[in-house]
């Protein structure tokens, strides 16, 4: 599925973006594919090998189905060819989460005349795969009573074992006798394939230096099925018919291609080109539906264009196959709608703007009385009441808010370039005064910051109505002068120790214990030895409450004395809570091992003259506040940034897949009504959150359609988080040709 090496080698000079090639089997390859060395920035020139432009400019493409060939899966003569070499790999591997492999890994020719090849190691002594399997036309195609499984590896290590499981059903061991590349077929019965995700996993007995790393084997391709045919159903290239090329995915036999995919909301056509000498039809499997033919044709010597309504399968997850029965090329592929004018007026960057950010502060306590003014604030500025949290905690928090990308340190390395950083070279005057003890200076936190102060970390008082007044100072101070004020609220993060003037309002009866002891008895709950009761629990919500009534209430005094102090005028005020908080939905209470919606959503709001009227997406990352405040001052956006501007205007913010993520290299996608949530230990949790917004009933094995979809991008994410810029490379539901041509696809 990959461009022939003449289309997609790289012209002119040779750009950060794109690293060392490697010639493999006729084509030009990244050799990083972990997406740790290298980053976006400065790509523009990278040349991209694009589909034709559609004639009709009365369309919009909603996805680019040429663009997004890296999601897709090619199946050829009844067997799926897995490149363990290339980046298509991530897909298959989950992006590399757990870190079994090392991907994209140079293997250098041997002294037995082998050349070098570009494969994927196994990371010490066990590594697996996921690949599906269904029972529709052209997929992965059964032998008789078993599946063949063939692979192309190399021991690191002479007489080497390997037992080899498939969904934890063992189906042999295998042995690898030399350290050479060699073909090995190993046959699994059929008793122990699945409908949908299949899991293959290796157990090697020994280890040794292999490539520049300590690897049982190295592996550069699969090919699971019946045909084992050992090559791409499909590239990316330049294809004539009676005298016209265009740009397409050819195949030069019979194949399946297959995109898992959301289809978006309102009118939608698939609309394409197609070529050749072949019958082909295209086939739809919705996620709880038939598979069902929407179009069917035979190709030509000739470029016709084809389309078909997609109505009836708006706003739903699919499996879209493109199948041939011999040579064809598909071209301009992609998902159009009638076009939509993107409103964005001109904003006037504000003289002052003031970040409030609440730690622990979950989306669902605006609904109380406890956050009355903060309610008031959301329903009347640029306001989404669920943004969804990166990260479920402090410090990984607040770093992705300051990055704007997704990160789980608890610090921020002096490479990273902050918000803070931005706005004080476009002449901001800049102050982060924080309660919380984990935004620091010390952790980084500082960074890009004129003036600093953290009064917990001195071991004085740090509430919000303090940090306020330290906070309405430097405004005073600079009053002349454009000023950015981040104040880090830490009221309703544990331990929770609200005033007794607000405890007393949430509950009526003798405190059961001081809330300074909530982080003790939290940590007793999780490890078990503890168990709360229903009194305990409602005494610990009602601190939390309380908590939320304290901050509520300085929140409403800084917007008063604003007023007052006639500062209100060209001043943006922006709330955001870092993460929200488990209470007692999962038995226990506190955040940062869990990624259940009780603990991601929190609220995010913007009030400022400039947007009055203006309406906000409704969902959004915590990852995209860095570019929208940038955005708000007038500084032109980076390329290297994972989030986008919430004030772009553009309606497809509300298209989006959003990750969030733990420190243990845990992650959750969350795409319209879909969740996807995969442990680092293992596990796959999916969730429907329009039926089931509390996430009890895991639907993984009801929707395989559904968890492959968001598992590709779920992978794709992991894979590049370090390196995903979406100004340049889009969404990773619908990437843009950028990320297929700068990963040499």
């Amino acid at each position: 599925m990959f461009a022939a090496s003449w289309l997609c080698r790289p012209s002119g000079p040779l750009l950060a973006l794109v690293l060392a090639l490697v010639e493999l089997s006729g084509c030009s390859w990244r050799d990083d594919l972990d997406g740790q060395r290298r980053r976006p920035e400065g790509a523009s020139q990278t040349p991209l090998l694009t589909s034709p432009k559609a004639p009709d400019v009365a369309e919009d493409v909603a996805i680019d189905l040429f663009a997004s060939r890296p999601l897709a899966s090619g199946f050829r003569g009844g067997s799926l060819f897995i490149n363990a070499g290339s980046p298509d790999f991530v897909k298959y591997v989950d992006g590399g989460m757990r870190n079994d492999w090392i991907r994209g890994v140079q293997v250098p020719a041997d002294d037995q005349g082998q050349p070098a090849k570009t494969a994927s190691l196994v990371q010490g002594l066990a590594a697996q795969l996921y690949f599906p399997v269904d029972s529709d036309a052209g997929g992965i195609t059964l032998a008789g009573e078993s599946l063949e499984i063939h692979f192309t590896a190399k021991a690191a290590v002479d007489k080497q074992l390997v037992s080899i499981f498939l969904n934890e059903n063992k189906v042999g061991d295998l042995s690898m006798p030399t350290r050479t590349w060699q073909s090995y077929t190993i046959v699994a019965p059929k008793a122990s394939v699945v409908e949908g995700e299949n899991k293959l996993r290796f157990y090697f007995r020994s280890s040794a230096e292999l490539a520049g790393y300590r690897s049982a084997a190295a592996f550069q391709s699969f090919s699971i099925g019946a045909g084992a045919d050992a090559s791409d159903a499909f590239v990316s290239r330049s294809y004539l018919a009676e005298g016209r090329a265009q740009t397409g995915l050819v195949a030069e036999q019979s194949a399946r291609i297959s995109y898992y995919l959301r289809v978006p909301k309102g009118e939608t056509r698939l609309v394409f080109d197609v070529a050749g000498s072949a019958t082909f039809q295209v086939a739809v499997r919705a996620q709880d539906r038939e598979r069902k033919q929407i179009l069917a044709g035979k190709a030509s010597a000739s470029w016709r264009e084809h389309g078909t309504d997609l109505a009836s399968y708006a706003g739903q997850v699919v499996r879209m196959d493109f199948l041939s029965d011999g040579p064809i090329a598909w071209s301009r592929l992609r998902i159009a709608r009638p076009a939509r004018q993107e409103k964005r007026g001109k904003i006037h960057p504000p003289q002052r703007i003031i970040l409030f950010s609440i730690s622990s502060f979950r989306s669902d306590r605006l609904h109380t009385e406890a956050a009355r003014n903060l309610r008031r604030f959301v329903d009347t500025g640029f306001g989404i009441e669920g943004m969804q949290a990166a990260v479920p905690s402090a410090g990984g928090a607040h770093s992705t808010l300051m990055s704007g990308r997704l990160t789980t340190r608890a610090s921020i390395p002096e490479e990273t370039s902050t918000m803070a950083e931005l706005l004080r070279s476009a002449g901001y005057a800049t102050a982060l005064i924080s309660g919380n003890g984990f935004v620091s200076d010390e952790a980084g936190y500082a960074q890009g910051f004129g003036y600093y102060d953290n009064p917990m970390r001195r071991q004085h008082h740090a509430g919000a109505k303090t940090l306020w007044r330290q906070a309405k100072r430097f405004l005073l101070d600079h009053r002349e002068q454009r000023s950015f004020i981040h104040i880090a609220a830490v009221e309703p993060h544990l331990p929770y120790r609200p005033s007794d003037e607000a405890l007393a309002r949430q509950w009526s009866q003798p405190a059961l214990f001081s809330g300074a002891k909530t982080i003790g008895l939290s940590e007793q709950i999780a490890s078990g030895r503890r168990v709360a009761s229903a009194q305990e629990q409602a005494f610990v919500r009602a601190l939390y409450n309380a908590t939320i009534a304290d901050v509520d209430e300085a929140f409403e005094e800084m917007l008063d004395e604003l007023a007052e102090m006639h500062l209100d005028g060209e001043t943006a005020i922006v709330l955001a809570g870092d993460h929200g908080e488990e209470l007692w939905e999962r038995g226990r209470f506190g955040h940062t091992d869990s990624l259940h919606q009780e603990v991601l959503l929190t609220p995010f709001a913007i009030q400022c003259s400039e947007l009055a009227g203006r309406k906000a997406p409704k969902t959004a990352s915590s990852a995209d506040i860095k570019a929208t405040i940038v955005d708000l001052a007038g500084i032109e956006p980076e390329v290297s940034g994972q989030g986008v501007s919430l004030l772009s205007g553009l309606q497809s913010l509300d298209e989006r897949p959003l990750v969030s993520g733990l420190a243990d290299g845990s992650r959750a996608l969350v795409f319209d009504r879909f969740k996807l949530i995969e442990a680092a230990a293992g596990g796959v949790e999916l969730y429907d959150l329009a039926s089931d917004p509390a996430e009890q009933k895991n639907l993984a094995s009801d929707l395989p359609v559904v968890v492959r979809a968001l598992r590709i991008m779920l992978a794709t994410a992991i894979a590049y988080e370090e390196v995903w810029g979406s100004e340049r490379w889009g969404e990773i539901s619908a990437p843009l040709e950028a990320f297929a041509s700068d990963q040499g696809m």
